[in-house]
């Protein structure tokens, strides 16, 4: 029977210290638009707070930021005037167009009256970071008030001059974008609560810090305004940020950023101004050294351009209700629930027919053409170096080559390669994709093999079959293969559990199960390269011929628990199934015989929506999409049938920076589930042909799509 474990590798989450002046982001937890919204137009509503006092008849505006220079004037956006009311409450509709999608936008709010029986404040200037202008929808909801200020001027800090000048050239686009994120996780664009990111346990977010600079603008703002030098509570305030040989601010922001600056300077000075019973808690017990705000935990590296939302923490958990292109979510081990939250859900798909012209829905600047039709069971797609799209349909349905794009981005030409196979799932070329000799397809019990040449459309002869000891009773029939790339390479077979929940010490149906495989090039089994993925469905390599698996977890702890996920893979690594989940949770199922394997079960890089099923997983290795997508990874997610409201049936984008996983992934492609909650569609197979596109493969409607870059 199963060994029941295998030695793993921990790698420590690393500590960073971000200061007040990094370009660097943490992911940031963001309420979700009821629907998609348009690019083009769009609708919000708001307030303005000063301390707890709405603020009437401050002006609001909406700008675009700049991308001439750091500092470059920003766009205004709003097309007629908008002003809060008297409870501070604003509405902006279809008075503002978006001029992209992921053009970077914010908010300010500049004079009005914080409840003051003297009339307005003219220094009174606030604002928030809002991120992607395609995040924004009707039922979004923006606070404006000393808090989101703060935070957001810590983060743009950088890249700004005044509330109407952030820019950035276009070599710190990606920095900029970061400084939104971390903006963003500072302080809640839609609440203005100091909700900190989400960090390890115990980590720190600058609550304290961000509290005491917002009573200190606070004191201002609910003030009568003044000058610098005047002994008013705004001039104490202007007076003491006015650096040597500098004029005076004369607004909130203008303030902030002198302080954030030179975030040393007058520090005593500026905490009395603080009042006594400020508006925002907690305080801090002294003053600060300086106003430096600093994050520490494990925090994902910056994202590039593209994302329209990041979410982290429990607004991470989705269904298909809330799945859009450009929502980015990161999970951590932390976010997740208990065992038995929520009672197990059998919730199977209910499938229809694919209305005419219906297609998945896509990013912007990309654009999906339906590239072949009609296959029963469309699985698992493997590219050739000519552009041949080799297509695995399991049951006993025929591998079929796809060949050629016409001007309508379909299929030219198809033929059957080979028949009479039994369930096939992986395929592998030898001993290159470049230079083939055979091509290699894993069947559920067997392994074979077929003489091939690139540019072959047909099996030049019957398949050889070099093993027949794959284990192949239970459930998980799929086997994925991926030659090493080694001096002496190995065959790995990804080979899902028999069962949901086992005792693996006493059931010999879990025999090699649940494991990565090792076989010679000739089909004789060498050795367990991993243990304890219960279910691997995507096995791949990256560009520097790194193992990479996508494992389906267990079922019935939950709606929420545990994560799928998607990892490289470290030989001789556990990962859990069955004794433990997503690192060292215990399933409560089993009886505790293997205490020692808690400390040595690998978590994996990125952890996926519990019960979306990862299947096939390709690296974007061409050169067709933009920059920042080269090098991420492509799940294709199949769905849930075990979760009340069905998530997943899309493509995932899992984000990379230099070959490490962030974290972080990315809703892609979506569409494939109707507003009533029926299917039409269930991607399974992913990969990146010869031409730079990606091609998908859904085997419910029994397409293969074509989803290619072609800009703004």
């Amino acid at each position: 029977m199963s060994t029941p474990h295998r030695p793993g590798l921990l790698v420590p989450g690393l500590l960073l210290l971000l200061p007040l002046f990094t370009g660097c982001g943490i992911n940031s937890s963001r309420s979700k638009p009821t629907s998609p919204t348009s690019p083009m137009s769009g609708s919000l509503t708001g307030q303005v707070m000063g301390g707890q006092q709405p603020v009437s008849g401050s002006v609001i505006q909406l700008y675009a930021v700049s991308t001439d220079a750091d500092g470059g004037a920003s766009t205004p956006l709003l097309t007629g005037s908008v002003s809060s009311n008297s409870l501070g409450q604003f509405t902006i509709t279809n008075l503002y167009a978006c001029p992209s999608a992921s053009t970077l936008v914010y908010i300010t709010a500049t004079g009005g009256n914080p409840g003051l029986a003297s009339g307005t404040n003219a220094n009174l200037s606030l604002m928030t970071a809002l991120g992607a202008c395609g995040s924004l929808a009707p039922s979004t909801n923006i606070m404006i008030d000393e808090r989101t200020t703060v935070a957001a001027v810590t983060a743009l800090v950088p890249f700004m001059t005044s509330a109407s000048a952030i820019g950035s050239s276009s070599i710190d686009a990606a920095g900029l974008s970061a400084a939104f994120t971390l903006a963003d996780s500072l302080v809640s664009p839609f609440t203005g609560a100091v909700s900190g990111p989400s960090l390890s346990s115990g980590a720190t977010a600058p609550a304290q810090q961000i509290n005491a600079l917002a009573n200190v603008v606070a004191a201002c703002i609910n003030s009568a305004g003044g000058a610098a030098g005047d002994s008013t509570t705004c001039g104490n305030l202007f007076a003491a940020v006015t650096p040597s040989s500098a004029s005076s601010p004369t607004n909130t922001v203008a303030a902030l950023l002198n302080i954030a600056r030179d975030p040393m300077r007058n520090v005593a000075s500026l905490y009395g101004l603080s009042s006594a019973s400020a508006p925002f808690q907690p305080q801090l017990g002294a003053a600060p050294p300086d106003w430096t705000i600093n994050l520490s935990g494990n925090a994902p590296a910056a994202l590039p351009l593209g994302c329209t939302r990041s979410l982290t923490g429990a607004s991470t958990f989705t269904d298909y209700t809330q799945e859009q292109p450009g929502i980015c979510r990161t999970l951590h081990n932390s976010d997740l629930p208990a065992p038995f939250v929520t009672s197990a859900a059998t919730n199977f798909s209910t499938q229809v027919g694919r209305k005419n012209g219906q297609v998945p829905i896509v990013p912007p600047g990309f654009k999906v053409t339906l590239y072949a039709s009609g296959f029963p069971n469309a699985r698992y797609l493997l590219a050739a170096a000519n552009g041949d799209i080799f297509l695995a349909q399991q049951n006993s349905n025929p591998i079929v080559v796809l060949r050629g794009v016409n001007a309508n981005g379909a299929v030219v030409s198809q033929t059957n390669f080979a028949s009479g196979l039994s369930s096939p799932y992986g395929m592998a070329f030898y001993p290159s994709a470049a230079a083939p000799q055979y091509l290699y397809v894993a069947n559920t019990t067997t392994l074979v093999r077929f003489p091939y040449t690139l540019g072959d459309t047909t099996a030049s002869a019957a398949p050889t079959t070099l093993a027949t000891d794959l284990p192949g009773s239970g459930n998980h029939v799929t086997r994925s293969l991926v030659f090493t790339k080694e001096a002496t390479p190995r065959l790995l077979v990804g080979v899902g559990s028999a069962s949901n929940v086992t005792d693996t010490d006493v059931d010999p149906n879990e025999f090699h199960r649940a494991d990565i495989l090792a076989y010679s090039v000739s089909g004789t089994f060498q050795s367990v390269y991993a243990s304890g993925t219960r279910n691997p469905v995507g096995l791949t390599l990256d560009p520097n011929g790194q193992v990479w698996i996508s494992v389906n977890e267990r079922d019935d702890l939950g709606d929420n628990l545990p994560a799928d996920y998607v990892t490289h893979v470290t030989e001789n690594g556990f990962y859990g199934w069955p004794w433990y989940y997503n690192g060292p949770y215990a399933d409560p199922r089993l009886p505790n015989n293997h205490p020692e394997l808690a400390a040595q079960t690998v978590a994996g890089d990125t952890l996926l929506q519990p019960h979306f099923a990862p299947l096939q997983i390709a690296f974007y290795t061409g050169s067709q999409f933009p920059t920042p997508y080269q090098g991420d990874l492509f799940v294709a997610s199949h769905g849930s049938w075990n979760k009340a409201v069905r998530g997943g049936y899309e493509l995932l984008r899992v984000r990379l920076v230099n070959g490490v996983a962030t974290g972080t992934y990315e809703d892609f492609v979506t569409g494939f589930v109707n507003s009533d909650g029926t299917i039409w569609g269930r991607p399974a197979g992913v990969c990146v042909g010869a031409d730079g596109a990606i091609y998908l493969a859904d085997d419910a409607s029994g397409t293969i799509w074509r989803i290619t870059y072609i800009g703004s």
